[in-house]
């Protein structure tokens, strides 16, 4: 669990500090890619994790985890240039990857199919509890101490970590050496690795069909294309495309895509609603997000302790249905609703998350034999930070698009006569567009048209979360009870 904490905490605090980063190191063209960084061999490393935890101890192969996101930490705070940070943040992910499954593949292992999602709750729950506690505690140290505090503190938590898994956990399954298919393996990370990169470039601005997107989709398609051609002829490959003929662990899989899809819509733009849209402060934009993490936490917990009397399936369905209320409820959105609404139905997303998270991967889990808890575990993490990057970044572009459209229906229609220059010249880049800088320029009717717009788009934002969602509960229709 304080693993897990571990790595939620620093995908937190590391959004806190990283304005303070900049403004001592500099490198502000380069900002996003700390983020990117990490995130992508975050997810390209997590098969490669769990695949090892199958064949070697998990307890291990956990240190090494371990291991290689304190050395990135460690050298993350001591970094001297943006580019030796985004290089160190890398190695952190890592590890992150590790961190991310194997404490869930841990858990597997030690509960029986019928108890697992006891424990899979708790540390569903604990991601939350990161998220609240992530911001609060990187504005205290970005207050009163350096922002290199923000990577070394991981330091005393992951050793407090490795000496609470040393001393509780024990593993009793003999492992069985076998052959990794090391060739399938790198073809099969750099296929997802581009893939990622192209989704990432989408969402920076570059349009769907730019040189740069299309390169690297095609890389990933014929590297995936080779992947499934020589899969496992080096050895016992790291994905096995068998598991996903199995009806369970397939839909589990895609069930997992598609909740991170919708969910990282309110991750990303709710609080840009708040700070941007209604001129909240920073501190309120992050705050409306809190509650949200903790009705994830509630439900997350709650939801592991019902599912052996209640199964897996009723909980899968119970959190979707509350995501559609939720989403639903979000078409109503206004640029002068009130906090309060705001709140009620990113508390239904969150309560809906949680509910469906622990579920998922208990299905996931218990459709292969244990000794392919590893793969599994990992597979449905995967699942959903590939749905959570290729939602935000056509989200994304769904939002800019639908703001330079419809700025285009007021100008030709009359409504509005004109606009300034510099308003239409960032019309592709709300954050820009509305930021404290670029308001205080417009005049106060150009204001609330820009206001109105925004919320517009966004509602088309949600209504693919919403339809996203309709289509998840459809297809849980597909799995069976355990």
């Amino acid at each position: 669990m304080f693993a897990v904490l571990l790595a939620g905490l620093d995908a937190t605090v590391v959004g806190t500090v990283m304005p303070t980063v900049i403004s001592n190191l500099g490198g502000m063209a380069l900002y996003s890619w700390v983020f990117s960084a990490y995130m992508l061999t975050t997810a390209v490393s997590m098969p490669i994790w769990g695949k090892l935890s199958d064949i070697y101890s998990k307890k291990k192969i956990f240190y090494f985890a371990i291991l290689f996101f304190l050395i990135g930490s460690v050298l993350s705070g001591f970094s001297q240039s943006m580019i030796q940070l985004i290089i160190f943040r890398a190695v952190q992910g890592i590890g992150a990857g590790g961190l991310s499954a194997v404490p869930f593949t841990i858990i597997g292992s030690i509960f029986t199919p019928e108890k697992r999602s006891k424990g899979a709750g708790a540390l569903s729950a604990t991601w939350g509890i990161a998220s609240i506690l992530g911001p609060i505690t990187g504005s205290i140290i970005v207050t009163h101490f350096s922002w290199r505090l923000a990577f070394l503190i991981n330091v005393p938590i992951g050793i407090l970590s490795v000496l609470l898994i040393k001393q509780y956990y024990s593993e009793l399954i003999k492992k069985d050496k076998q052959k990794i298919d090391y060739f399938g393996a790198i073809i099969f990370v750099i296929s997802i690795l581009s893939f990622l990169l192209a989704f990432l470039q989408f969402g920076k601005g570059a349009v769907f069909y730019s040189s740069e997107v299309i390169s690297f989709l095609l890389i990933s398609i014929i590297l995936f294309l080779v992947f499934i051609k020589m899969e496992g002829r080096f050895g016992n490959p790291i994905v096995s495309l068998e598991n996903y003929r199995i009806k369970s662990f397939g839909v589990g899989n895609l069930l997992a895509f598609l909740s991170g899809f919708a969910i990282y819509g309110v991750i990303s733009f709710v609080p840009l609603f708040v700070q941007s849209i209604q001129g909240k402060s920073p501190i309120m934009a992050g705050l409306a997000l809190m509650p949200m993490s903790l009705a994830w936490s509630f439900s997350s917990f709650s939801s592991g302790q019902i599912i052996p009397h209640y199964g897996n399936l009723k909980m899968i369905r119970i959190g979707f249905l509350l995501m559609i209320i939720g989403f639903t409820l979000s078409m109503f959105l206004n640029y002068d609703s009130t906090f309060i609404f705001i709140i009620l139905f990113i508390i239904l997303i969150g309560a809906g998350m949680g509910f469906v998270t622990p579920a998922i991967l208990v299905t996931v889990q218990n459709s292969v034999e244990k000794k392919n808890l590893g793969v599994a575990t990992s597979s449905q993490m995967l699942a959903r930070t590939l749905g959570g990057t290729i939602g935000v970044s056509i989200m994304g572009s769904i939002l800019s698009n639908s703001m330079q459209r419809n700025f285009d229906i007021l100008l030709r229609s009359g409504t509005v006569v004109s606009a300034s220059e510099i308003l239409k010249s960032n019309l592709d880049n709300p954050q820009i567009l509305l930021s404290s800088k670029m308001r205080s320029q417009m005049l106060p009717d150009e204001l609330n048209i820009v206001l109105s717009v925004f919320t517009g788009s966004l509602q088309n934002v949600f209504l693919l979360a919403l339809i996203v969602v309709l289509l998840a509960m459809i297809m849980s229709f597909q799995l069976r009870k355990f």
